[in-house]
């Protein structure tokens, strides 16, 4: 996803957890280290599975204590590894707490394409686009990859902050054909359409966007505001009366309620 602004940073995050709730295997993940006894190991499960729940929850820290519980048990454990990543990540903006749990993940299975798309997001969060790629590819090798078009949006948006529109466009367009309502996926194309000069793809791909994701203020403001450049006020007013509605306890909401007010100046 692109690199957040700050009236959607908080969104990005949430969606950004969701999508690594939903590409979070089942236990799983030979490695090469010592284990520790049968019991520590069932324990850490535990808390493992516990940490997952709360962060369905909504309850991060808790999520934090249990995940943290789970390595003490069994630091061998990849999924606690790549989970602790998440939630440093993603609720407490710690890069180098997610950076390390990430790496110790990968260290334990190679081949966990979830940690290494995650990897690759903190990277991509830091501008640090040529560390993230290779780890998008290295996902996207993986045949077994059950959510590839994460890491190909990904990709895609890589290619496009180091200069290379094009294939950025194309990687982006792929994950789209992967999972048709995938949200950010329009939300990029748009975002590269309006900033090079592309303003009517740009308004189709925020179309795009509210139609996949209806509930989401940041869909409606993107498309208002593209329409209101297009000339379409009656369109720009629409959408950013929903962004006003859906975003009413947000600043994005906020700020589409003040873009209505000059709309009725006009």
């Amino acid at each position: 996803m692109p690199i957040p602004s700050h009236a959607s940073t908080h969104l990005s995050r949430r969606i950004g957890l969701w999508l690594a709730l939903v590409a979070a295997p089942a236990l799983a993940g030979a490695t090469c280290s010592p284990k520790p006894d049968k019991k520590a190991q069932d324990q850490a499960v535990i808390h493992y599975d516990l940490g997952v729940q709360a962060m369905q929850g909504g309850d991060s820290r808790q999520a934090l204590s249990e995940y943290q519980k789970a390595v003490e048990l069994d630091p061998s454990l990849d999924l606690a590894h790549n989970a602790l990543g998440l939630v440093y990540h993603l609720s407490f903006g710690e890069t180098d707490k997610a950076i390390a749990h990430y790496r110790r993940a990968l260290e334990l299975n190679p081949k966990f394409s979830e940690a290494s798309t995650n990897l690759g997001n903190v990277y991509l969060s830091l501008s640090r686009y040529a560390e993230a790629a290779p780890l998008y590819e290295k996902a996207l090798s993986d045949i077994l990859y059950k959510t590839p078009y994460i890491a190909e949006n990904n990709l895609g948006w890589c290619y496009y902050k180091r200069g290379d529109v094009q294939a950025g466009v194309d990687h982006i367009r792929s994950a789209l054909i992967g999972n048709p309502k995938f949200c950010l996926g329009y939300r990029n194309l748009g975002i590269i359409y309006a900033e090079t000069g592309k303003p009517d793809k740009a308004v189709d791909s925020y179309a795009k966007y509210v139609k996949s994701c209806p509930n989401l203020a940041d869909a409606h403001h993107r498309y208002g505001t593209a329409l209101l450049e297009a000339g379409d006020a009656a369109g720009a007013r629409r959408e950013l009366s929903a962004c006003a509605e859906k975003g009413k306890d947000e600043a994005l909401g906020e700020e589409c309620q003040r873009l209505l007010g000059l709309l009725e100046r006009l």
